[in-house]
């Protein structure tokens, strides 16, 4: 794994995302603490469409009509309420 400074990997994120394409991995440090790490995704992961979604996601998906900023947003401020997943 490949330690890199913060500065560094937002100059050059880029050209990262196609070397964790070719299978390398990246340990993003802040004053020399680890904060992050970049890895590829395994290759059973996908990307789900909304008919596989649960049924609370769908009903979230119709009342805000596919907005995901819209979507977003209301689960965000619902996690900050503690009133989401109660």
């Amino acid at each position: 794994m490949i330690q890199i400074s913060i500065s560094e990997a937002r100059q050059t994120l880029p050209s990262l995302i196609n070397r964790v394409y070719q299978g390398q991995e990246f340990l993003i440090v802040k004053n020399k603490i680890p904060v992050a790490q970049i890895t590829p995704v395994g290759k059973k992961m996908t990307l789900r469409k909304e008919k596989k979604l649960l049924p609370e996601a769908r009903k979230l998906f119709k009342r805000f009509k596919g907005s995901n900023i819209k979507i977003a947003n209301f689960l965000r401020d619902s996690a900050w309420k503690g009133t989401y997943g109660g």
